[in-house]
């Protein structure tokens, strides 16, 4: 892996048009824990530099973003069950809008459809397949997000590469980019259940829903 100082330095030359690399290059520049000056100069190449720090702050919160290695969410965060069923059913109900202004039913009467479950149980998220219509609305939702960028430059899909390399949660970097879409989707609620440990899993047997952390 690169020296972060280098890699940061490697970012600026290639914002600034005076390094050609692949975007991919930058998939790590997250990695290690960032000083809020590396931030700064990260961020800086863009007009959303600020709210793009801000999402990387709450992201961080309550460690800073430099002492941050990746063993995250922090136990302390963890929050109540009901409060976990709750943020689900609201991350849904925000689902369930995109795919109505989108215009697939199907996919509405499946949220419709689906009772909630709490559960202790890990092996109910291990047994499920990964074709299921959890990743189905997923994959709905990614695509709408690639529709709505605000532009493709390259600095732009090098930050995307940026924020899947620190998350590997596409619903996360949906809510890092956010200030980089347009588009009314609101990634708060499924953010709000990473950060408080939880998880759920919509199967067409139902929503499952538990504690990770």
């Amino acid at each position: 892996m690169m020296e972060k100082e280098e890699l940061v330095a490697d970012w600026i030359a290639f914002c600034e048009g005076k390094k050609n690399v692949d975007e991919s290059h930058f998939y790590t520049l997250f990695h290690g824990g960032t000083t809020a000056n590396e931030l700064e100069k990260i961020f800086s190449y863009f007009d959303q530099g600020n709210a793009l720090i801000s999402k990387m702050q709450q992201l961080f919160e309550p460690l800073s973003t430099e002492k941050f290695l990746g063993d995250y969410p922090l136990e302390s965060n963890r929050i109540s069950q009901d409060e976990l069923v709750d943020l689900v059913k609201k991350d849904l109900s925000e689902k369930k809008r995109l795919c109505e202004k989108l215009g697939n039913t199907e996919f509405i009467a499946l949220i419709d459809s689906a009772k909630i479950q709490y559960v202790d149980d890990a092996d109910v998220f291990k047994d499920n397949p990964d074709d299921i219509p959890h990743y189905w609305i997923d994959e709905l939702i990614g695509d709408h997000f690639i529709d709505q960028r605000l532009d493709w430059e390259p600095k732009t899909v090098a930050i995307f590469e940026a924020f899947y390399g620190l998350v590997t949660d596409y619903a996360l970097v949906w809510f890092l980019a956010a200030p980089l879409i347009k588009t009314d989707f609101n990634p708060e609620f499924y953010f709000r259940i990473w950060k408080g440990g939880g998880h759920y899993l919509l199967a067409e047997e139902g929503v499952f829903v538990r504690h990770v952390h």
